[in-house]
């Protein structure tokens, strides 16, 4: 799916959305990709100090952690990263800040992708993992996105969004298949807040090559907001493992069977006259 056919989704989605009152959000997950996502859940929890905002989850929704697949693969210099779009934010956003959480209620920094005001188009955060080891990519299990960024010591409006997730194979990288997407507006003064999007896959998601994250952004001059902030993402953990090798005993059991096929087929086939 094309970034352009992605935006023409997401407007679909907000033309739909009928915002509440001040100190209201709304929120909604749109594009989900049925054959890979089992579940998907967006929480929002208070961040108005740094200190607080992660304690302010509740207990049994998870923090950043440190050992994550993608943090353990960028502190092994594994994970190639990349912002590309036409209006990304002066100063070379450092995209490597969504892997960078030294766990428990600490999501380390954040990253800003975009300019504060756009007109319609959409900046691109590609993560492509490079082990060497894992010859045959990864089979990813879930990922968690923590939405919120503290400056100052402050919460700011930085936690309004329009995102799309999504993945290529290794034995397609430069074709990316969409996972979800998800929009999160405030209304009135209700800045203050962090969003967990947490969102489990399927075995489908299986050899994994890249991901990207698609800040989408607002078609009015403007994100959402008179103040025109950009989103912040906080934190990126993604889970999963090395996608296996077949054992020698299976690489047998499938050449004896393509060799079966092919003597099959052979058979079939009408011996000239």
């Amino acid at each position: 799916m094309s970034q352009k056919s992605i935006l023409a989704a997401s407007v679909a989605v907000l033309s739909g959305l009928v915002y509440g009152t001040a100190s209201a959000a709304q929120f909604a997950f749109f594009g989900i990709n049925g054959s890979a996502v089992t579940s998907q859940e967006r929480t929002q929890f208070t961040a108005s100090t740094f200190n607080e905002a992660y304690n302010n989850l509740a207990t049994v929704k998870p923090r950043p952690v440190s050992n994550d697949l993608l943090q353990t693969l960028h502190l092994a210099g594994q994970v190639t990263w990349s912002l590309t779009g036409t209006n990304v934010r002066a100063g070379e956003p450092n995209v490597t800040a969504l892997a960078d959480a030294p766990g428990a209620t600490n999501g380390g920094l954040g990253v800003i992708p975009s300019q504060d005001t756009y007109n319609g188009d959409s900046n691109t955060i590609s993560m492509t993992l490079n082990n060497p080891a894992a010859t045959l990519g990864y089979d990813l299990s879930g990922l968690n996105l923590y939405v919120l960024n503290i400056f100052s010591g402050a919460a700011d409006q930085r936690n309004e969004y329009i995102l799309n997730m999504s993945y290529s194979t290794m034995d397609a990288p430069t074709i990316f298949t969409p996972l979800f997407g998800a929009f999160q507006r405030f209304e009135g003064s209700d800045n203050k807040f962090g969003s967990l999007i947490q969102v489990t896959f399927t075995q489908a998601v299986t050899g994994v090559h890249s991901l990207r994250l698609i800040d989408q952004l607002g078609t009015d001059g403007t994100r959402f907001r008179a103040d025109g902030q950009a989103t912040a993402f906080q934190e990126l953990d993604l889970f999963g493992t090395a996608t296996p090798i077949p054992e020698p005993a299976s690489l047998a059991l499938l050449t004896i069977g393509g060799l079966t096929m092919l003597a099959r087929n052979r058979r079939r086939v009408p011996t000239a006259r």
